[in-house]
């Protein structure tokens, strides 16, 4: 199976466990294994980076989705600036894979 194809996201995956996710979540950066859905986020003009997500999905905060029960935000202070990012955990043929479908500062207020 070649690295593409081992990557593509077959099967979306739900957690009723805030620990169980971050556990899969770690592991996932570990392995480099996070895909960053850009054109979404650039088209709407979210100024953010990669290093950001990251850090957010490292050292933040969890919490469910409040529309979608196999989505998640993770929160967290980067630099002074609050972050939210919106993913999901997908199964692939080569492990978990953490889709960030989008990410952005929160102004005003603290994440």
């Amino acid at each position: 199976m070649n690295g593409e194809n081992a990557r593509r996201p077959q099967r979306k995956l739900a957690f009723t466990d805030l620990g169980a996710l971050r556990k899969v979540v770690l592991e996932s950066l570990a392995e480099e294994s996070v895909e960053i859905i850009w054109p979404h986020i650039t088209d709407r003009g979210h100024a953010i980076n990669d290093y950001e997500m990251y850090a957010t999905l490292r050292d933040g905060t969890y919490e469910f989705h409040w529309e979608s029960e196999d989505r998640y935000v993770a929160k967290h202070r980067v630099a002074g600036v609050s972050i939210l990012v919106f993913f999901e955990i997908w199964e692939t043929p080569a492990g978990k894979l953490v889709r960030v479908l989008t990410a952005f500062h929160v102004r005003g207020r603290r994440a």
